[in-house]
């Protein structure tokens, strides 16, 4: 091929890369402009426009709404183009809805094209029995016109569940930030920022968690990060004493003073020291729950203190009726035992 041809063919090749920019950027353009001009006015919430039913034929702003999230499903599951998340996330437009009294999760998604997923993650929203919930309680639900995930990128703080913390491990890594972009999402007067994630959806596991483990007073997480099971719930018998018995907990092993968290929020009502569970601590919870937390070396709550799930609460020992260093766990539902295996999630 003689320099003249070369050329020519470079020439070609940049101006069609060029086309193609431009043809995505004039595409990116469009809907964007689409998306602003379909709210036509109405009631807002703070910065959003206010949808009052879920009825396209008696709510103009909902029916705006339906047909935004119709355009953003285009964009993020277009095949033969893909949408950047930072592209997605700048035409990315928050509607809020006031529920009515019949209304549940349930319904609300099922009119809503963008997804349950999306509709949970930015609300704080564990599970579909519980319809709103975190930053944005207050009977108002904010609905995004892309459908993806939303995970908080403070997951630290009180408002994070179990569901949001179980997301953050996998996808708030530095390889999986990439995948989304940062937004700011107002509302009740606070700023709050998420990883936006367009076209996401749940993972197996984030999917059963949502399904299952998220209710109120169904799921509780490990107290420890770190730990070997070494006595499981059910008949055993006592290393100390020799006696075959029913185990009312499980044993969980770590070196001594490693930090005990608490299994869900819930307020301290007994801290005390006996023969068997040596120093120990009784977390009540929703629902007619309580669990209890025994042979510590240390406690660092105080007596009817308020707590979250994941606050420090105390450190392992071998205090009581002990071989070693571990932490006897117990759950109690209107004071009978229970197995926490049935009821214990991994988040971290």
């Amino acid at each position: 091929m003689d320099g003249g041809c070369k050329r020519t063919l470079q020439a070609q090749a940049a101006q069609s890369a060029q086309s193609a920019c431009t043809r995505k950027a004039h595409n990116l353009r469009v809907a964007a402009c689409v998306l602003r001009l379909f709210f036509l006015g109405g009631a807002v919430f703070g910065d959003y426009p206010l949808i009052e039913r879920l009825d396209p034929r008696k709510d103009i702003t909902f029916d705006q709404y339906v047909k935004n999230v119709e355009i953003g499903r285009q964009l993020v599951y277009n095949k033969e183009r893909v949408v950047e998340p930072e592209d997605a996330a700048r035409i990315l437009t928050i509607y809020a809805y006031k529920p009515l009294g019949n209304d549940d999760f349930y319904s609300v998604q099922a009119r809503c094209p963008v997804g349950a997923q999306s509709i949970a993650t930015l609300n704080h929203i564990a599970h579909p029995d519980v319809l709103t919930g975190g930053a944005f309680a207050g009977g108002i639900i904010l609905l995004p016109s892309i459908p993806g995930l939303f995970v908080p990128l403070d997951i630290t703080g009180k408002n994070a569940n179990d569901l949001e913390k179980l997301m953050a491990a996998s996808r708030l890594t530095e390889a999986q930030r990439d995948m989304g972009a940062v937004i700011t999402i107002s509302g009740n007067g606070k700023k709050e920022r998420f990883l936006f994630i367009p076209g996401a959806t749940f993972s197996v596991t984030e999917a059963a968690f949502f399904l299952t483990f998220g209710k109120s007073g169904a799921s509780f997480q490990y107290p420890l990060r770190y730990f070997t099971l070494t006595s499981s719930f059910g008949v055993r018998r006592n290393p100390v004493t020799g006696t075959v018995k029913n185990h009312d907990g499980l044993d969980l092993a770590a070196p001594l003073g490693s930090e005990v968290y608490a299994a869900q929020a819930g307020v301290v009502t007994d801290i005390g020291s006996d023969s068997v569970y040596g120093n120990y601590i009784v977390i009540k919870h929703e629902g007619a729950w309580a669990s209890l937390y025994g042979h510590l070396s240390k406690i660092e709550i105080d007596l009817y203190a308020s707590v979250q799930a994941g606050d420090l609460i105390g450190r392992v020992g071998s205090t009581g009726q002990s071989t070693g260093p571990h932490l006897h766990f117990e759950l109690r539902q209107n004071g009978k035992a229970q197995d926490p295996g049935k009821y214990l999630f991994k988040s971290n």
